[in-house]
């Protein structure tokens, strides 16, 4: 097969990029102001680890190894980064929970972790810029407590060593275990299990500290879905017995699923905070604004606040849904929300707020997707969700909400898991969509109506020569600037693959480069969506998982407005005025008489219209309006010759509506 020009320069920008810096560059802060990852079934723990003097963050998760992060900030006023001074890696499979203390007592913190296959103590090493856990398996060896239990620490019957209080992860009681070792061999058995009579349901999460300033240490406890509960340690020094009181934590966590709850002075105003994690991934941080013996809570979103978590299955798209000239995103979700979240930045800094409620009475099962375009061209935006199902849901807009059109998909069997994409694959200036599946299958079904009048065939022969991933998430676009439309396919693997068009619209070649996005991994099931997050003329990507998290990747290809190989004829293009409102006149010059096609795009990199240029005497001028659809913002003009279609400029317009 013959390799066109568009193919070789990309190869060649890819020798060049190798020189000196990766394709793409991640910039999750997008989506997560606070730079603490959100990780599912996420349970924090606090402890001053490099020796600091201020506290440190452990987070244990369903799906990572434990992470460690280093508070840069101040006793008074911490942030969190994750860090490398902790040098020890600790398996999620070893650590889905983690209680901190200091088991044989050399003024050290060390890791109590529960995991799949009981309760395992790992010493620190008494080491500051450069810390080891280490694992110390005697302390445990004769204790067994069933799979994934959750431990907690502190001296619970007043001999000054650590005890252990375990919840379970299958009946959800807690029991507590003393510490019969020695300062320097501490030793925990099942023989000296002692139960507490505390049943939380199920996996019960345990946290101890002294929540009312008495001296002995009281029981803050998480479930699967009942709300944080409090009990009071009302026994002695010697005999802990605990008392439930509900008002104390009244209300908090009822929200939530499988809660892990912990208790630190994270302001240094001496009274214990509270933080706790949860089943959907972010911390939640309630400052006690109480006093040394009554505690109350306040919210506080200054620490782990900020960061766009929809639960499980992420599936973004991008679109000016608001008119107001940046980009928008849209999302399914495991259990089959649409969720939309505004742009409240801008073109070249998003910044996002919830805005779903509009969406939540449209009708669709689990694993949702969704794809947003003016599908009948009537200036409203239409809905198109796919589902675990099999099923396409088609809703169309109106200035009364979205009315659901069954006909127009009815019939159709695509498989499973559905994911659209709406594009005008052929731009022959109607609709068309692409769709995925979970069997690995890519179909385009075709518009063979007309824009105001749709009507779909199923054309399973476009995309042949391809072999997408299982779960199959497409995303197009022009990655090479040839006019045609490119494939990016996320999958089950976490990774993205990349095709590219080396044919026409109408008879595609796809030749796979795999290399061009090397850097593109998240957790599992990669949904990638496409859209210049800031305003640089290059489409980034946004890329879900099936954690329910959005990952930015900054593109660092050269821009439309460069080209690695560069025109022979000198030429220049002025735009006035721009910013416009009605019309932009664009002058063009080039050195000879040459045929020319201007195309506008948006920053999608979706094309909004095009238009033949003749330049004679090496100079023309053409004056452009944009569809009356067309929304205030940001778009890419570029200008190309007919034959060869070679660049002879491009450049941006402000459209000011």
């Amino acid at each position: 097969m013959a390799v066109r020009g568009n193919v070789s320069r990309l190869l060649l920008l890819l020798a060049i990029r190798a020189l000196w810096g990766q394709n793409w560059i991640q910039h999750d802060d997008v989506f997560n102001a606070s730079g603490v990852p959100s990780v599912t079934f996420s349970c924090p723990r606090f402890a001053d680890l490099d020796q600091d003097q201020d506290l440190d963050l452990i987070l244990a998760g369903g799906s990572v190894d434990l992470l460690f992060l280093e508070n840069r900030g101040t006793p008074t006023a911490p942030s969190f980064v994750l860090s490398d001074f902790v040098t020890t890696e600790i398996p999620n499979l070893l650590a889905s929970s983690v209680a901190v203390t200091d088991v044989n007592l050399d003024g050290f913190p060390d890791l109590v972790c529960g995991g799949y296959n009981g309760i395992m103590v790992y010493l620190h090493d008494g080491q500051a810029d450069s810390v080891t856990f280490t694992p110390y398996p005697a302390a445990t060896d004769s204790l067994s407590v069933g799979f994934s239990p959750a431990p907690a620490a502190a001296d619970l019957n007043g001999d000054a060593l650590p005890d252990l209080m375990i919840g379970r992860a299958e009946d959800g009681s807690v029991d507590w275990v003393p510490n019969t070792g020695t300062m320097e061999t501490p030793r925990f058995t099942s023989t000296h299990l002692q139960p507490t009579g505390i049943d939380a349901g199920l996996y019960a999460f345990p946290s101890l500290g002294d929540l009312e300033g008495d001296g002995d240490a009281d029981l803050l406890l998480g479930s699967d879905g009942s709300g944080l509960q409090f009990y009071r340690n009302t026994g002695s020094d010697t005999a802990p017995v605990w008392s439930g009181d509900a008002a104390v934590v009244a209300g908090l966590g009822a929200e939530a699923y499988f809660i892990a709850p912990t208790l630190a002075d994270l302001n240094g105003d001496g009274l214990p905070d509270l933080v706790y994690g949860q089943y959907a991934g972010p911390l939640q941080y309630y400052r006690n604004t109480g006093t040394a013996t009554t505690p109350q809570w306040t919210y506080d979103a200054s620490l782990f606040g900020g960061v766009i978590d929809v639960g499980g299955a992420s599936n973004p798209y991008l679109v000016d849904f608001d008119d107001d000239g940046d980009l928008d995103l849209f999302t399914g979700q495991n259990l089959g929300d649409i969720l939309y979240f505004r742009n409240v930045g801008s073109p070249l800094a998003p910044a996002w707020e919830e805005h779903s409620a509009p969406f939540q009475t449209l009708g669709h099962s689990i694993y949702s997707s969704v794809t947003v375009a003016d599908l009948n061209h009537d200036g409203h935006l239409d809905l198109l969700c796919g589902d675990v199902g099999g099923s396409l849901y088609y809703y169309r807009g109106s200035d009364t909400g979205w009315q659901p059109q069954a006909s127009l998909f009815a019939g159709l069997d695509l498989g499973y898991w559905l994911i659209p994409r709406f594009i005008d694959m052929d731009r022959d200036g109607d609709q068309d969509v692409v769709v995925g599946n979970d069997a690995g299958e890519l179909v385009l079904l075709e518009n063979q109506g007309s824009p105001t009048a749709p009507a779909f065939a199923v054309n399973t022969t476009f995309f042949q020569g391809i072999l997408p991933p299982v779960n199959c998430a497409p995303a197009i676009v022009d990655l090479d600037g040839d006019g045609d439309w490119d494939l990016l396919l996320g999958g089950i693997s976490g990774t993205v693959e990349c095709y590219v068009n080396d044919g026409t619209l109408s008879a595609p070649q796809w030749t796979a480069l795999p290399d061009l996005v090397t850097e593109i991994a998240v957790s599992q099931n990669a949904t990638p969506a496409v859209g210049d997050l800031n305003a640089d003329g290059r489409p980034d990507l946004v890329v879900g998982d099936y954690d329910g998290l959005f990952h930015y990747y900054e593109n660092q290809f050269s821009p439309l407005t460069v080209e690695p190989s560069l025109p022979t004829a000198r030429s220049l293009i002025r735009a006035y005025p721009n910013p416009f409102n009605r019309a932009v006149s664009l002058e063009i010059r080039t050195a000879a008489y040459q045929a020319l096609h201007l195309t506008v795009y948006d920053l999608t990199g979706r094309p909004v219209m095009t238009e033949p240029v003749s330049v004679g005497r090496s100079v023309a001028t053409i004056t452009l309006q944009l569809p009356g659809w067309a929304a205030t913002g940001i778009y890419l003009y570029r200008v190309r010759t007919v034959s060869g279609n070679r660049e002879i400029g491009s450049g941006k317009l402000l459209y000011l509506k």
